[in-house]
């Protein structure tokens, strides 16, 4: 047998000792004092619970032409063939090969941490119809007011200094053209396109500015990476109504918020937990402890200054929207 394939059935006992160990944790949690009564099947001396067989129909999609009885029994057959290979693994003493008994532990430990987070997000309140409809009336670039954008676009490459440039010309009424052969004439690189985005397909920092454009305005785009300046051909309206939305910004408000408290209480519990580093990860401990000074220092500056970094990030990932996100559920 070549190397390979030996690495190829390595990985796939490493797989499958792994989805024996999360179904066998998941078995084990809450299944003490079961009586005969709960027993589907036994294998050997091994019981399968009806609990185990209910928790994977529960998990299943519905299957055509079958009911729940008949997808039932079939679920039973896989937990005995799942049973039987666990008995083999470990009668083979393959759950002590050092490889398993780490991924074993991983996937115990990526389960738990799940059933904390699951617990952080359930005390989490829902959004009110209130609070619903203030985030739809927050938001018409995106809702109300929605339009679909028929756009030209220069992708230009970043020069230092270019981008206020570009915005002095736009601001003197220089034509797209005209800019266009101002950068060929100084031989800067550009790319010339046209395009129509709906705001679902467009970042909430380009969808921010486009927005309040009308027909033949432009604006300038500018990061670290990327230089571009859009120019809004025309628009067609297409607003979408509160109630088809409710749905869409109810779940995004949920997520948003679970994100947010998820982080809040790890940052407050990492922060109150000893944590030490060693080796080559020493440098993490330093970089680690001045970012925290870092933020605490931001968190305490005076609320002016504040008031002001908060308005000049107003489309930071932290507070903008995902409209993507946002809209899926409209398609």
């Amino acid at each position: 047998m070549s190397s390979l394939n030996i690495k190829a059935n390595r990985k796939s006992l490493l797989s499958f000792m792994t989805a024996m160990s999360v179904a066998l944790f998941l078995t084990a949690c809450g299944e003490s004092g079961k009586s005969s009564t709960q027993v589907a099947a036994k294998v050997g001396t091994d019981e399968i619970t009806i609990g185990q067989v209910n928790s994977v129909f529960a998990r299943m999609q519905a299957t055509p032409g079958k009911n729940p009885t008949q997808v039932k029994h079939e679920v039973l057959d896989n937990l005995i063939d799942q049973q039987i290979a666990v008995q083999q693994a470990i009668d083979k003493k393959l759950d002590r090969d050092p490889a398993i008994m780490l991924a074993i532990d991983e996937s115990k430990r990526a389960i738990l941490a799940r059933a904390y987070i699951d617990k952080i997000r359930s005390g989490i309140p829902a959004p009110t119809s209130a609070e619903i409809s203030k985030y739809y009336a927050d938001h018409p670039e995106i809702f109300s007011g929605r339009r679909i954008y028929n756009l030209r676009e220069l992708d230009i490459a970043v020069k230092p200094g270019l981008a206020d440039a570009l915005r002095d010309q736009i601001a003197k009424g220089m034509t797209l053209e005209a800019i266009a052969a101002d950068l060929k004439s100084k031989n800067i690189p550009f790319n010339a396109t046209t395009s129509t985005h709906a705001p679902e397909e467009t970042a909430f920092g380009v969808l921010s500015k486009i927005s309040v454009l009308k027909d033949g305005q432009m604006t300038v785009i500018d990061n670290a990476n990327a230089l571009s300046i859009l120019q809004v051909v025309s628009t067609k309206p297409a607003p979408v109504d509160e109630k088809a939305v409710t749905p869409s910004i109810q779940q995004y408000l949920n997520n948003t918020r679970s994100k947010e408290e998820i982080a809040k209480q790890l940052k407050s519990l990492k922060g109150a937990t000893k944590i030490e580093y060693f080796g080559e990860f020493l440098a993490t401990s330093a970089t680690n402890t001045e970012a925290t000074k870092t933020s605490d220092a931001n968190s305490v500056k005076p609320a002016e200054q504040q008031h002001t970094s908060d308005s000049t990030n107003a489309t930071s990932p932290a507070s903008a929207p995902d409209v993507t996100k946002l809209m899926s559920g409209l398609k």
